[in-house]
């Protein structure tokens, strides 16, 4: 798979989740999965709080706060960005 985005070198998870955000099925996002292969689990720990931090960031940003976001204001409300931060703190530590 070629990302031209920004066309530097980036995080492999980061590009895996783009794709499947984008797909609309789980089989296919399992057989992308399959396919592509291995990742650098440690991506992913950084990816989940990076992308939503980053994201929220880019929404305020913004005259009216985007729909797009309101999943991630809910990480934020419910503890999954806490318990993602704390994830990522404890494997680096």
């Amino acid at each position: 798979m070629f990302d031209y985005n920004l066309l530097g070198k980036g995080y492999v998870y980061s590009d895996i989740r783009n794709v499947c955000c984008s797909l609309g099925s789980d089989d296919a996002r399992k057989a992308l999965l399959t396919e592509y292969g291995n990742y650098d689990e440690s991506e992913k720990l950084v990816d989940d709080v990076v992308n939503s931090l980053y994201s929220l960031y880019v929404a305020c940003q913004r005259e009216s706060f985007p729909n797009w976001a309101n999943d991630l204001l809910d990480k934020v409300k419910d503890g999954t960005l806490f318990t993602a931060v704390k994830k990522l703190l404890e494997e680096t530590a």
